[in-house]
């Protein structure tokens, strides 16, 4: 009968009838239906939330990640920088601890009292 086959030998109240039914589980189909779209709607509502906070966690890891590889970066840099500096000083500090060195020496062959020119001799 919910397909409308077979209807010819029913009356009047038995159609009425069949009707009533017809509409009472319409309601009902009805009713589940909206009450499963509410369902998807707050699950997908749900899921939506914990995507956008899920989103704003990684795109705070990715700002941190990416300004402590940007700090990296910059100290990489000013140590790549300085190193030309940090060798010009220490090649600096080595000819003047070389200079003492050769000068005391100079000194203490003075002291000696070699003549000038084995001194001039030696410094070269």
């Amino acid at each position: 009968n919910y397909v409308g086959e077979g209807l010819e030998p029913l009356n009047f109240r038995e159609l009425q009838s069949i009707e009533q039914q017809l509409e009472t589980a319409l309601k009902r189909v009805r009713t589940r239906k909206n009450q499963v779209m509410h369902e998807s709607f707050l699950e997908l509502h749900n899921k939506e939330r914990a995507l956008q906070e899920q989103n704003t966690a990684l795109s705070k890891k990715c700002v941190k990640f990416m300004s402590t590889k940007s700090k990296d970066r910059w100290l990489l840099t000013t140590i790549r920088l300085s190193y030309p500096f940090i060798q010009m000083w220490k090649q600096l500090k080595e000819n003047e601890m070389n200079d003492k060195q050769q000068n005391t020496q100079a000194h203490a062959i003075s002291k000696v009292m070699m003549p000038p020119w084995l001194l001039r001799h030696m410094n070269e």
